[in-house]
């Protein structure tokens, strides 16, 4: 009788050893289905002497959904876009004074990709709109003959009075 338990007690202990090899395999199996389905992007931005860009602002957009995230780089010039669903990503480096930078990175599953980007110096662009012709003209015909009626060009412009026409409005 005592062999007969000895012998289950054997079995037992195989189906259990058989269960945990079977758990274990299909845990492996299994184990890319469960892999993190998004990716980090980490960068930082520097102008063209090499100092870090403080403040500048990235826009990462997803060429797949057109989702967008924004960040902007720290005091080190560093930025971290943290779980991004994986794909190609449109980044967009903006910073006044600057030129404007745009590139690709490919976001992979569970890996962090590194962006590191120079930025160019921008011209400061100005702009002016004149609309209407009402005093246009006049306010254009004051300030020329402001500026040519002082003989020494070097001189600093005083106006003690205006030119018929001209104020101050």
């Amino acid at each position: 009788m005592m062999g007969i338990y000895v012998r289950n007690l054997g079995n037992r202990k195989m189906a259990t050893c058989q269960v945990l090899v079977l758990c274990a395999v299909l845990l492996l199996v299994a184990m890319p289905v469960f892999a993190a389905l998004t990716g980090d992007l980490h960068g930082t931005v520097i102008d063209p002497k090499g100092s870090v860009v403080e403040g500048a602002k990235i826009s990462v957009r997803s060429t797949a959904t057109g989702a967008v995230r924004e960040v902007n780089s720290d005091s080190r010039g560093e930025f971290a876009a943290l779980q991004l669903e994986i794909g190609i990503y449109e980044v967009r480096i903006e910073k006044a004074g600057f030129r404007t930078s745009i590139t690709n990175a490919d976001i992979r599953s569970g890996e962090q990709t590194q962006l590191n980007l120079s930025l160019e110096l921008g011209s400061v662009a100005e702009s002016v709109t004149v609309e209407g012709t009402t005093g246009a003209s006049t306010l254009l015909t004051c300030a020329f003959s402001l500026l040519t009626s002082n003989s020494p060009k070097t001189s600093p412009v005083m106006v003690s009075a205006f030119p018929s026409g001209c104020s101050l409005a």
